[in-house]
């Protein structure tokens, strides 16, 4: 593709002359009589050279070179006057001129230096891609192995972000009907934005990116006016939106999250950092990002799918072992409400508490192959019935063991019945043998046990738990668990006497 080229003079006749020069070459040549006026041609088309005379009115050559670096560090300037001194030409040098021409000069001096320019050019660009490419690959590592939907969101979020030195953006998913579009994630909205935000296909530039499938890309949104009447007081004169969508020679940057078959969603991306504009290369990293976007996130979803298939049939076999025992009705279901509250309340991570949320549910099911008559016995147990029991968490293990995707959480269902001084089973692990999701879970087993009615016993008040769960901390259970815990329940509490008044009054 041709080299862009901007010429800035404040007299007409030589702007013709150079840019008819200039075309006749084979360059595509825009011009401007003055500072102001070549920063606002930029905003819209940025060139790959641009041209400037020292002497103008309102805004010199100089001041122009200092205000086009901070848009675009990249584009080459040549600088050219009648009036050339030593001061001036260090001025010109410091502010990144990458040559200085006198006039009068011959055509072919003109020629040469953007010869040499363009070549120049061409090693920064073919640098600058390199190095992007790695820092993308890098990215797209990161993005194939995360599973979780919420982390996937924030990550193509962040790394677009990244790639382009932009500080707002949001990604935006399609809803199931495939009617409107909402924000998932985002940086730089504010809140209440992102909460009542519902854009319908083919409304404001989300909308329409949506609807055609194709990117919108702007420097200057007041200036469009094909995208004025859409902006919606968009904040940020400068700004991409492109559907994510493995798609060759295409400009990208305001990219619908699309595959070959459907359309997932929007991703926005605007105000630079530092006044910069956005360029083709920003443009070429989010296309290729955005097509690895959307594999990813149809891969998330697909797993997600299975992943709750695969919880929907363990919880099946969850009721059926309630169905055996009236006194565990609920009791998976609550140990992982309570092991998801302390494993928040704890900062663990997405994944973790994804973990542990299938380990709680399912910490339970080897009780399927323990007998009705032992499960539902109302007097103390024998030693011969105690150790039977005692071999449900191995069960439940070697059941589970075959479904690959819930792995992680196998040494929650072997060990929710360990302690933190090792007298525990089945393998009486000590508490630095111990996970923090398999200390969260026996704390959380514990705790429902506590609260509820059992054939051999009443559930325990409130105050009679808190005094069993301190005076076995750091022997029975962890005391950094119990402290969680404590918390977690603390508010719980007040939520519901806050509801209770509420109801009241």
């Amino acid at each position: 593709m041709p080299e862009k080229i901007l010429i800035v003079d404040d007299e007409l006749s030589f702007r013709e002359f150079l840019s008819e020069t200039l075309e006749d070459a084979g360059y595509l040549v825009n011009n401007a009589g003055s500072g102001k006026e070549a920063l606002e041609a930029m905003m819209g088309h940025p060139p790959d050279i641009m041209i400037t005379d020292i002497n103008m009115p309102e805004m010199n050559g100089i001041e122009l070179m200092s205000n086009v670096k901070k848009h675009d560090p990249n584009i080459i300037i040549i600088v050219m006057t009648a009036y050339a001194n030593l001061e001036t030409a260090r001025a010109a040098i410091k502010h990144g001129a990458y040559d200085f021409i006198l006039k009068p000069f011959k055509i072919d001096e003109i020629l040469t230096a953007i010869n040499n320019a363009t070549k120049r050019n061409q090693l920064i660009v073919e640098n600058a891609k390199l190095k992007e490419t790695l820092s993308l690959y890098e990215v797209s590592k990161t993005i194939i192995k995360t599973i979780a939907l919420k982390d996937l969101h924030r990550l193509i979020l962040d790394s677009a972000l990244n790639l382009t030195k932009a500080t707002r953006g949001s990604l935006m998913i399609l809803d199931e009907k495939g009617k409107e579009l909402t924000i998932k994630c985002s940086v730089g909205i504010e809140k209440d934005i992102v909460e009542k935000c519902h854009v319908k296909i083919g409304e404001g530039i989300a909308g329409r990116v949506a609807e055609e499938g194709k990117p919108i890309f702007t420097n200057d949104i007041n200036n469009d006016p094909g995208l004025k009447n859409l902006s919606r007081g968009l904040p940020n004169k400068s700004f991409l939106s492109a559907p994510i969508i493995e798609l060759e020679g295409e400009r990208l940057l305001s990219i619908p999250l699309k595959t070959s078959k459907k359309l997932i969603g929007v991703l926005n991306i605007s105000n630079p950092k530092s006044g910069k504009i956005f360029t083709e290369s920003d443009l070429y990293l989010i296309s290729i990002l955005a097509g690895q976007a959307a594999i990813s996130l149809e891969n998330a979803q697909l797993f997600k799918n299975i992943e709750e298939t695969y919880l929907s049939t363990m919880k099946t076999f969850s009721l059926m072992l309630e169905g055996k025992s009236p006194y565990t009705q609920g009791h998976s279901e609550r140990v992982g409400e309570y092991a998801i509250a302390i494993a928040k309340e704890m900062q663990l991570n997405s994944e973790e508490i994804n973990t542990i949320k299938q380990g709680a549910i399912l910490h339970d099911i080897g009780k399927i192959g323990i007998s009705d008559a032992i499960l539902n016995k109302k007097g103390k147990l024998t030693n011969d019935e105690y150790n039977t029991i005692k071999k449900h968490p191995e069960i439940g293990f070697e059941m589970v063991k075959p479904i690959k995707f819930v792995k992680k959480a196998l040494p929650i269902i072997k060990h929710h019945h360990e302690r933190m001084d090792g007298k525990g089973y089945p393998d009486g692990k000590t508490g630095g043998n111990l996970s923090s999701l398999e200390r969260i879970c026996m704390v959380a087993d514990a705790f429902d046990a506590m609260r509820s009615t059992r054939p051999y016993r009443k559930s325990l008040t409130e105050k009679e738990i808190l005094n069993e769960l301190e005076s076995n901390a750091g022997t029975q259970f962890d005391k950094e668990v119990i402290t969680a815990l404590i918390r977690t329940e603390k508010s719980l509490f007040q939520e519901r006497q806050n509801i209770e008044n509420a109801i009241s009054t």
